[in-house]
């Protein structure tokens, strides 16, 4: 055991009598272990990180979907992002840490006081310098402080969480805000159906670490954050689901499933899926 297991076991989150083999392999490395506590529901994989050089080349991506399903998804994550959390960006100095092609920086640029982007990728950060939209490589080349600093779906790919943490706390106003999105370890798929086919579809090697709501606080409390909300969101929803137990392949969102699906559909199953505590993806909003 090493670094990831270290810190999730002096957190109180695992432990060596606790901590199960969910899976020998992830996606895209064969005998990689992945590992399940079955007191706290998080998943990890210990030992293994892919090293920023590969987050600066940007090839891994071409191993991820294409392009055309990729934009869908990223249209309609943005979008969510941009509706709801208005409060946190609007007359506001903000960053998006590990914004990749700075979606949701270009969509809300005009709205905000300044906007910066922190991202290894070189040829995304030249696009958005481009763009006047001041992309860096660490966030402590930001020359303001920040009222809000955003993370979607950052946290799990990062080897040293409560580092980066500090960083952000440190560049942030009194009072400023860390807005974080990551992929929740007990979706109802992997949690409720334990679905052998969407776990080894989801297992990926740079996500080392799926959380729980009680992880995630659990790790803004030890960086020193108070007044934490956590609450779930479903970023696929019953089209999908129903692809997945009937097919056990993705992609309902996108065939002709969708066509059940309406506003009050989506609301009412994320409002279900809330209840059970088995959303997707968490949300967590936090102070400095």
């Amino acid at each position: 055991m090493s670094k990831i297991f270290n810190l999730l076991e002096s957190m109180n989150l695992t432990s060596r009598e606790t901590m199960e083999v969910l899976s020998n392999s992830t996606r895209d490395i064969k005998q990689l272990k992945v590992y399940k506590d079955s007191s706290s529901d998080l998943i990890y994989i210990d030992d293994f990180f892919i090293g920023d050089h590969v987050y600066r080349d940007g090839g891994y991506r071409e191993h991820q979907a294409t392009s055309s399903v990729a934009s869908l998804e990223d249209i309609a994550d943005c979008n969510r992002r941009v509706n709801d959390f208005k409060e946190f960006y609007e007359n506001k100095v903000v960053c998006d840490f590990g914004c990749g092609a700075g979606t949701f920086l270009v969509d809300i640029k005009n709205d905000t006081k300044a906007s910066y982007g922190v991202e290894l990728q070189e040829d995304y950060a030249i696009e958005l310098n481009k763009k006047d939209i001041k992309c860096l490589d660490t966030i402590n080349d930001i020359p303001d402080n920040l009222d809000t600093c955003f993370l979607f779906h950052v946290l799990e790919h990062l080897e040293d969480p409560i580092h980066h943490f500090d960083s952000i706390r440190n560049k942030l106003t009194n009072k400023g805000k860390i807005v974080i999105e990551v992929p929740h370890a007990r979706d109802f798929l992997i949690k409720e159906l334990n679905l052998e086919e969407f776990i080894d579809f989801t297992l990926w090697s740079q996500h080392l670490i799926l959380h729980t709501r009680e992880s995630l606080e659990a790790f803004l409390i030890e960086a020193g954050y108070k007044n934490i909300n956590i609450y779930g969101v479903q970023r696929f929803s019953i089209a999908n689901h129903i692809q997945w137990i009937k097919d056990k392949i993705p992609g309902g969102h996108r065939s002709k499933l969708k066509n059940l699906e309406t506003d009050q559909l989506k609301n009412a199953y994320q409002d279900a899926l809330n209840n059970i505590d088995a959303t997707d993806t968490l949300i967590a909003i936090a102070e400095k």
